[in-house]
């Protein structure tokens, strides 16, 4: 039985959501693989010592996360969700290899995100797939020679090692660049 599918992708999703979207569409599925309710709204970064959460608000709050399908849910604009979400992904990420390349981009749409959830996680999941070349992965001809090329597979493999794969999809960006695509094929070794 496959994966059921919904119409969106989790909020700055984690690499292991990806690996498993990467593998969706190398068999030639559409749509987006099921994360956890609660990753539709919430993400994980670096943190010191233990992953940090960033969670967008929710209009309706808890009741209507848990009621609403996540498609139908909206962002609520109460507070500084924005702020804190950006200087917490700055505080993380200022000083990683990446950062000034995919940090303007990122905070363009966070600083003014669209009130839709769907919206947002759709504009920032085009950003990460476009801007880490994610396409390129998911073609059956790359993943062959991902995994049949020895250089690229210990790459990938090497790159799967030092990666935590619960974390958001953004910790790859950040500290390793579009590189870390190479280690979605290898996201259970």
């Amino acid at each position: 039985m496959g994966e059921r599918m919904i119409s969106l992708p989790p909020y700055l999703g984690t690499l292991e959501w990806y690996a498993r979207l990467a593998d969706r569409r190398l068999r030639g599925e559409d749509g987006f693989p099921e994360a956890e309710r609660k990753q539709y709204s919430r993400t994980g970064i670096r943190g010191h010592g233990e992953p940090m959460t960033l969670s967008v608000p929710i209009a309706g709050g808890a009741s209507a996360v848990k009621r609403l399908a996540p498609d139908k849910l909206e962002v609520s604009m109460h507070g500084r969700w924005t702020h804190q979400h950006l200087g917490a992904i700055e505080a993380v990420y200022g000083r990683t290899p990446f950062f000034i390349h995919l940090f303007p981009r990122l905070s363009a749409i966070i600083e003014t995100p669209p009130l839709s959830l769907p919206d947002l996680t759709l504009s920032l999941h085009n950003l990460i797939w476009q801007w880490m070349r994610m396409e390129d992965i998911v073609s059956a001809a790359t993943a062959r020679e991902i995994r049949s090329s020895q250089a690229v597979a210990r790459r990938g493999r090497e790159l799967a090692a030092v990666l935590d794969f619960r974390l958001s999809v953004i910790d790859a960006a950040f500290r390793i660049g579009p590189e870390a695509v190479l280690a979605l094929p290898f996201a259970d070794t």
